[in-house]
């Protein structure tokens, strides 16, 4: 079966308005919307990580 495509929800821009909506609704947010923040924060961290590692090795390469 195919894979399941994503929500496009999460590509469009949120209205000003909406975001302030999302701000209230922060905390009655459900745990798998939070995980997902979560693990996107990690991998943001990774991917950072990662481009100072590839920097480094070129300074030391050049």
């Amino acid at each position: 079966h195919p894979s399941k495509p994503r929500g496009k929800k999460a590509k469009k821009k949120p209205s000003a308005e909406e975001e302030e909506e999302e701000e209230g609704a922060l905390l009655e947010e459900s745990p798998s919307k939070i995980a997902e923040d979560v693990l996107k924060e990690k991998m943001e961290k990774i991917q950072k990580e990662k481009q100072v590692r590839r920097q480094s090795f070129a300074a030391i390469a050049g």
